[in-house]
């Protein structure tokens, strides 16, 4: 019985996971202008995105995204 909780529990954790993904990367945009501030602090990330016109942002593995 708490073998089948477990991966019941393992399924939902994962289920929840993707779909946060999912809805993160719906309205990120690629920015290469911005891959150049990717290995310094967020704040800088996300005012390279803002000085790109777009409402924020985030880097991920070295590429930035930039929130439309």
């Amino acid at each position: 019985m708490k073998f089948h909780f477990a991966a019941i529990l393992m399924l939902f954790v994962i289920f929840i996971a993707v779909s946060v993904n999912v809805v993160q990367a719906r309205n990120n945009v690629r920015t290469p202008p911005c891959d150049e501030v990717c290995h310094r602090t967020q704040r800088e990330s996300e005012s390279c995105c803002r000085a790109h016109k777009f409402s924020g942002g985030r880097c991920r593995f070295f590429q930035a995204f930039c929130d439309d």
